[in-house]
């Protein structure tokens, strides 16, 4: 059984033009292949080399492109990638993107020959990393996984400024897959975005105004009553005072 390699070059150039034109992520683009070689189909799956993700020195999301095909069931591997926070203190979110699952070139002997493909319901994908915190129960199948970074189901790993962290990922097609995935194809894209928590910075208490010495109180002066009292006195001085018989 061989493998339409064309398929898997023209998905990985169409993926990495789509992302730049949309400039949906930033930084380096990485390209992994599962179980195709340039001459046919090999029995030990293929991989790319491990590579390091650098995250908060002028890349915010790194992506990497996967395209699967000619697994057989029962087969499984695993592939390390080295995260590291160049920025401040955060999380790096893992989330997928741009699947396409396809039947391939070779369908038979499937019971089911039409689009899209099966094996994104066979094919079993874990992370596993110091610290990781995941609401998923992994391993699970691709399209399970976040979709986006402020997705609700999330996969994160808290890294300092300055750290690093080694994640690994573990692939299996299983046995019970049978011909359900034969000549199938998959390709998706692994996000790694580093989200820093923002913090609102509370305003410095108001200090009351400084008060030199208290003055002495002074009401306010009166309207002048000096004719009233003068009034007051001639009205007394006026008339007799009555005699008691």
């Amino acid at each position: 059984m061989t493998m339409n390699n064309g398929w898997v070059m023209n998905k990985l150039i169409r993926t990495i033009r789509n992302r730049r034109a949309t400039g949906y992520a930033a930084g380096v683009i990485l390209a992994v292949m599962i179980g195709v070689a340039a001459l046919g189909y090999l029995p030990t799956p293929v991989q790319a080399a491990d590579p390091v993700v650098i995250l908060g020195d002028g890349a915010d999301t790194v992506f990497e492109v996967w395209a699967v095909g000619g697994i057989m069931p029962c087969q499984s591997g695993n592939r390390t990638v080295t995260l590291q926070n160049a920025g401040p203190n955060g999380s790096i979110y893992i989330w997928i993107s741009d699947i396409l699952s396809g039947e391939g070139a070779n369908p038979e002997p499937e019971t089911d020959t039409e689009e899209p493909g099966e094996l994104i319901n066979w094919l079993m994908l874990n992370a596993s990393a110091p610290g990781l915190e995941t609401n998923l129960v992994l391993p699970t199948t691709v399209d399970n996984y976040p979709q986006d970074a402020n997705y609700a189901d999330y996969i994160r790993v808290p890294l300092n400024s300055g750290e690093t962290a080694t994640l690994e990922w573990q692939w299996e097609l299983p046995c019970e897959t049978g011909n359900e995935a034969q000549g199938d194809t998959l390709s998706f894209s692994i996000n790694y975005s580093l989200d820093i928590p923002t913090t609102t910075q509370q305003p410095p208490p108001r200090r009351p105004p400084e008060r030199g010495p208290r003055e002495p109180y002074i009401p306010p002066p009166g309207p002048e009553l000096t004719g009233l009292e003068s009034h007051r006195d001639e009205s007394r001085s006026k008339g007799k005072p009555k005699t008691m018989k």
